[in-house]
């Protein structure tokens, strides 16, 4: 692993490509999606044309899985995401690797986004939810990050046993705010997201970024590529948006 030489903003960017790349899609999207519907909160029809996960459009548009972990209609809901991501995903990138943790993101976000979408449909067979509702936000990710960085901590006490008490708390904070918020609030992704992170855990180890195989490269690129796509295109579609 490198020494940590690199300054200034440039070095930052270096350092820490995914939390920053993450956070910035997130801001803007949330920038963008606020003055086109004429403020905050974000209006849902708008959030669904930009690629909230609705279970009902998954089959023709499966690109809704990776989209919807960008999205937010709310700015604490926004916030909240931020802070965890800039705090937890700093601390664990040069760990990991920046490529390979973005990766590992985004399976936790397609993890927690099929459990989200499994919901809804279980909740509208049993008539506790009517069609049409939608998810988004990148919460199940998050908690699948949190539960990743714990994981990775308990297996290796020696290099991260600073940042479990502080990692404990941060999770059951999250769950007790997520559990008595007012709002309606996507359960099943923060379970999936949460399922996945602590797989991934125990699968993957703490490995710098250089030493990593090639194929994380070419995996990274890809999600990157695809998701950056998706958003261009679905943004084109919406030029003429009038809300």
């Amino acid at each position: 692993m490198r020494g940590d030489t690199r300054r200034g903003i440039w070095g930052f960017l270096d350092r820490y490509p995914f939390t920053i790349g993450v956070v910035a899609i997130c801001l803007s999207l949330f920038v963008y999606a606020g003055f086109r519907s004429g403020g905050w909160p974000v209006d849902p029809d708008l959030g669904l044309l930009l690629g909230a996960n609705d279970s009902a459009q998954l089959a023709q548009e499966p690109w809704r899985l990776l989209t919807c972990g960008f999205l937010h209609y709310e700015v604490w809901h926004l916030g909240f995401n931020l802070i965890a991501l800039v705090y937890w995903g700093r601390l664990f990138e040069v760990h990991f690797g920046s490529a390979r943790l973005w990766v590992l993101y985004c399976v936790m976000l397609l993890v927690a986004s099929l459990c989200s979408a499994g919901w809804q449909e279980a909740a509208v067979a049993v008539g506790v939810q009517s069609a049409g509702a939608s998810s988004t936000g990148a919460s199940g990710a998050v908690f699948g990050l949190l539960f990743l960085c714990l994981i990775t901590a308990q297996q290796a006490p020696g290099r991260f046993g600073s940042l479990l008490l502080p990692l404990r708390a941060w999770i059951g904070l999250s769950f007790l705010f997520a559990f008595f918020r007012a709002a309606p609030t996507d359960h099943a992704a923060h379970l999936g997201g949460s399922i996945a992170g602590i797989a991934l855990g125990y699968v993957c180890r703490p490995e710098p970024g250089e030493n990593l195989p090639a194929a994380w490269a070419g995996w990274a690129i890809a999600l990157a590529l695809g998701v950056v796509g998706a958003f261009s295109w679905i943004l084109w579609t919406l030029r003429d948006y009038q809300p």
